[in-house]
């Protein structure tokens, strides 16, 4: 038995397309296999069977087209609901950040201990060690309640030793633009919680 399949095609795509949907098994055009052909050319009766769509349809699919249905594991808004998740997004962002500059930083202890360190770069090992326990209100940091309203009065205390010199303290070294920085935020952090 011997099978012959004849292509008409008008360019060399048209035929490597013929040539490809045959290979996958279905076609576009459906050519009787087991009918002849007159002057090479399928029959009329044929021609007209190859108009009628006959098995599967092309479902080749683009790269683009296959892109768009793989799925990211994110939920997937409809077209019209873009735009209001987006301000949902920047609303919520919005709302974080009024919740974070709404509530003050929490001092610690070392905070209490950058200023100290602030003191010392300031007017000295010797200075901090004669007037921190004033300024504090304790003998050590350590020995401070772990209580914001004491932690802030501790700051404020050593913020106002370093810039009023009490004390009448020589300055033995000036405070880098880092410290200062430093303290600055720790002195409006214990202010806040001290209402001042």
């Amino acid at each position: 038995m011997s099978i012959t399949v004849n292509f008409h095609a008008e360019t060399v795509a048209a035929l490597h397309d013929d040539l490809q949907t045959l290979l996958n098994g279905y076609g576009r055009h459906t050519t009787a296999i087991s009918s002849g052909t007159v002057g090479g050319a399928p029959s009329t009766a044929d021609a007209a069977e190859a108009e009628k769509p006959r098995g599967r349809r092309n479902t080749r699919t683009t790269a683009a087209e296959t892109a768009q249905n793989i799925s990211t594991g994110e939920e997937r808004v409809a077209p019209g609901e873009e735009a209001e998740a987006k301000q949902d997004a920047k609303d919520e962002a919005a709302d974080t950040a009024k919740e974070k500059a709404a509530e003050p930083r929490k001092l610690t202890h070392d905070d209490v201990k950058k200023m100290l360190s602030g003191y010392v770069q300031a007017y000295g090992m010797t200075a901090v060690q004669e007037d921190g326990k004033g300024f504090i209100g304790a003998d050590k940091v350590s020995d401070l309640p772990d209580d914001q309203a004491a932690l802030a009065k501790a700051v404020i205390g050593i913020a106002n030793g370093v810039e009023k010199n009490p004390n009448k303290r020589e300055m033995t070294g000036e405070l880098s633009a880092e410290k200062l920085a430093e303290m600055k935020a720790i002195v409006q952090a214990a202010l806040a919680v001290s209402g001042k």
